[in-house]
Order: structure tokens, then C-alpha cells, then sequence
């Protein structure tokens, strides 16, 4: 999982976040899982219920270390 961006932009933003960080993000999906592995807690808003149901969903299965954050 990682963001939904060219190499470049991924790698500036790696380099960028950090574990003490707090972050905001607008809709969810492979990004918010890479998102995560990176900050201390993420805020996603997203509008689709069942989207985000899909992703919560994905994420206790595949991650659930990550589902507090």
C-alpha cells in the first residue's frame, strides 16, 4: 500500500512525515494505509459510507494494528 502518486512525490512525502505526526486527510484508500504506517494518528473524511466500511474492513483484517490510529 502506499499513496496514489508518481515515485517522487511518494519518497518527498517518506521523507517528510514522521511518527509524532498528526495528519488530515480528504477520501481514503491505499493512501491512508501508507499514510498511517508513517504518523501517530490520521483523520480521513470521506463522504461514501460503504467506501469507508470497505476500508475499515480491509484494515482489521490486513492490519489491525493500524485500526487505532
Amino acid at each position: 500500500c502506499e499513496a496514489w502518486a508518481n515515485r517522487e512525490w511518494i519518497e518527498t512525502l517518506y521523507s517528510f512525515f514522521h511518527s509524532k505526526m498528526i495528519g488530515l486527510e480528504w477520501s481514503s484508500g491505499s493512501g491512508t494505509l501508507w499514510t498511517l504506517r508513517q504518523v501517530k494518528h490520521l483523520y480521513s473524511i470521506e463522504h461514501c459510507k460503504s467506501w469507508l466500511e470497505d476500508i475499515e474492513k480491509h484494515m482489521s483484517a490486513k492490519l489491525p494494528w493500524l485500526t487505532e490510529r
